[in-house]
Parts: C-alpha cells; structure tokens; sequence
C-alpha cells in the first residue's frame, strides 16, 4: 500500500530526542522517515506555522533529498500574534526562495481552544492574510479548525474566490460540520485524533472517499488504547514501543511519539469504520491526495457550493 501524510510535525523538538526541554535520545529523524518508508510512505509534507519553520523544514527536506518531502508556509493560529503590517511580505519572501519545496499556504486557520496565545480578533485578521498568499501563489490552502466553526465558515465562505483547493486538517467535527466544508469545496484530513470518538469515525464513515486525505500530526494525534479506532486495529498492527532514553531496535518507536509511519493504522481504522477494502482505500487517497499537492490543474478544481466567482 501506499501511503502520502498530509501533516507531520518533523520539526519539532521530539525528533532531535528533546521533551519538555530536556534530552532523552539522540536525534533520529532518519530512522524516522525510514520506518516510514518501509510503512509504505511514499510523500509527506512537512507542516510549518511560522517562517521560520518554514525555514528548518527546507533544511531538512535538504538533509534527506532521498525522501519525497515537502513543506508549507504560514502562520499557525496560536503564532497570529506575531502578525504585523509586514507579514504578508515576508512570508511571500520566504515563498519565492523555497518555492520548489512549498506545496501549500499553511497550517492557517482559527483555534479558540488555545486563546491564550492569541485572542479571536488576532487571530481572523491574521487568517485572512492567509487568502492573499494562495491568491498570490496558487497554492493549496492547509487549514486548521478547533472549536471556531461559525467564524471559520464565515471567513472560508467570503474568501472562497481566492483559492482554488483546501483541506481542513486533523478533523474532529460533527457530521453537519463536515457536510458545510464539503460544500464549500474543501477536503478533509483524517489523523489519529479523528479517529478518537465512535461518532466521528460513523461521521466520516458517509464522506466521499475522493475528499478525504489521511496524515498522522505527528509527533501527536496517535491512536490510543483508550480511543474508540483501537478496536478496528489487530494487536499485530500495534507497533512496538520503548521508553525514552532507552535502549531498543531501530523497528522500535519511542513511548507517547507518533510518528509518520502510523499513518498505515490511520488508513486502517477509516477503512473499516467503513466496511471497505483497505488497500482500495490506501490507493485512493493516495491518488487525491497527490492530485491535490502536486497537480497545478487548479482551475479544474470543482469548488463545491460556494461562489467562487466573487472578488478576493
């Protein structure tokens, strides 16, 4: 089977063995995307919510050229309040240095679970920034939605002339919800987050399978033996994991670390939460998913319900 993450966190502090600030192992990201690679990963896009990550995730894409690695650029909702008069302009600069390594506008968006990074008028003033980037571009928004349905849909609907694809990552939402987004032409991440609740895997069990993509938001969003997806996995697709710190096999994952080559269980539990065949399934998604990040046909797109004749 093949496999595209839509979202891995490679970036992040994790991977070089460092938790809380503290150093537990050496970094090990090429055993990382090697245990990916052996999981049948064959693309993975290397999420940013800052320029600067932006920035570490071209110099890993660099590190490992081997690997069909690419990354985004944007400014995360819990980073808006780094949002200034000169924003737009420098993630454009970042753009157009690294543009053979970006695929996407992103991870952009609205979270009011976390507001204590930033508040809600920050937040919207730095999301619609995001609209012009794609416009400017042509790329692929990357979005982010928690607990903020009413302001995203507002703001997603006014601006829907300005980008031709978007997927809403690591979804968790109601059935309603979801059938709003696929209405306004969007697509939907699946992760292991999504997969949590009985309710939301029956949800997803009724979306078109050429709107979905799956990702695994590693290091976090893994499947738990507390989550209602564990009971659709066999024991033998569990990984094996060890503690922090210590000694293992390279086949090993590190405890409380997700990582990109689970997105096989993410394909999995979707999969037969739906009573369909998981390979058909993996190849599927596969295909959207590199038609949605590497195709440039953007203007044969479909745009769902919305209008998308309207001005930016």
């Amino acid at each position: 089977m093949r496999f595209f993450d839509i979202g891995a966190n490679m970036t992040d502090r994790m991977f070089q063995g460092e938790y809380n600030g503290k150093r537990k192992h050496e970094e090990d990201v090429s055993d990382v995307l090697a245990r990916a690679e052996t999981a049948g990963v064959r693309g993975m896009v290397v999420t940013a919510g800052k320029a600067e990550e932006t920035l570490d995730a071209v110099a890993l894409i660099k590190k490992h050229p081997e690997r069909k690695l690419w990354t985004t650029f944007g400014i995360h909702p819990t980073n808006s309040s780094v949002f200034s008069d000169e924003t737009e302009e420098e993630l454009l600069g970042v753009y157009r240095k690294n543009k053979d390594f970006i695929v996407a506008v992103g991870e952009c968006g609205l979270d009011y679970d976390r507001l204590e990074f930033a508040d809600k008028a920050t937040q919207k003033k730095c999301f619609e920034l995001h609209f012009n980037l794609s416009q400017a571009t042509g790329l692929p928004m990357f979005l982010h939605l928690r607990n903020a349905f009413e302001d995203f849909v507002e703001i997603v609907s006014r601006r829907r002339g300005c980008f031709s694809k978007g997927v809403v990552h690591s979804f968790t939402g109601s059935e309603d919800e979801m059938e709003v987004l696929l209405g306004l032409g969007l697509h939907i991440g699946v992760n292991g987050c999504s997969l949590k609740k009985e309710e939301t895997i029956e949800c997803l069990s009724k979306a078109p399978l050429e709107r979905i993509m799956f990702e695994t938001d590693a290091p976090w969003c893994g499947i738990r033996r507390t989550h209602a997806g564990m009971k659709y996995l066999l024991e033998a697709e569990i990984r094996k994991e060890r503690k922090k710190g210590s000694a293992g096999t390279r086949e090993e994952l590190v405890k409380g670390r997700n990582e990109p080559c689970n997105i096989d269980q993410v394909c999995f539990v979707f999969s037969r939460g739906r009573r369909e065949e998981v390979s058909a399934v993996s190849e599927k998604v596969y295909e959207n998913t590199v038609s949605f990040f590497l195709s440039r046909g953007d203007a044969e797109e479909p745009g769902g319900d919305a209008d998308r004749s309207a001005v930016c």
